[in-house]
């Protein structure tokens, strides 16, 4: 039985809502990272420690919503046009499983790095939140 990859297609619009639900969740309940929006991650969220209220809430929700990316993903690529359509496809399966990652290797995993690999844009030249760098890059 072949599933139905125009009503898969709907998933991208339910990853989206799954993501904003378990991210203002883990911000309700954890009102400090309010003060952190422009100078913090929201993967803070998601870091276990004594300032943070059941960071689960946060990192399962990565997983779920990546898990939805990945199916709407994988609807994209089978009704895709050409080509292009496909590689943009599978680079989107491939930010889904990495979003999975993040929730998975959160920052207990902080010494193996892996977190910092998955999450951090900076390699590819893209900025935090506030436009700025996100590490500043060491001196030639």
């Amino acid at each position: 039985m072949n599933p139905d990859f125009k009503s898969m297609s709907y998933l991208g619009l339910a990853a989206v809502f799954t993501a904003w639900a378990f991210i203002l969740a883990s911000i309700a309940l954890n009102p400090w990272w309010v003060g952190h929006f422009t100078t913090g991650a929201l993967s803070e969220l998601g870091t276990p420690g004594d300032h943070v209220k059941y960071p689960w809430i946060y990192n399962s929700g990565l997983v779920i919503t990546s898990i939805l990316a990945f199916l709407y993903s994988v609807s994209l690529a089978y009704l895709s046009l050409n080509r292009v359509q496909v590689v943009g496809s599978a680079f989107f399966m491939i930010a889904s499983v990495f979003l999975a990652m993040i929730g998975i290797f959160h920052g207990v995993w902080a010494s193996l790095n892996f977190h910092e690999f998955v999450s951090n844009p900076q390699p590819l030249g893209f900025t935090g939140v506030a436009g700025k760098p996100v590490h500043t890059p060491p001196p030639l």
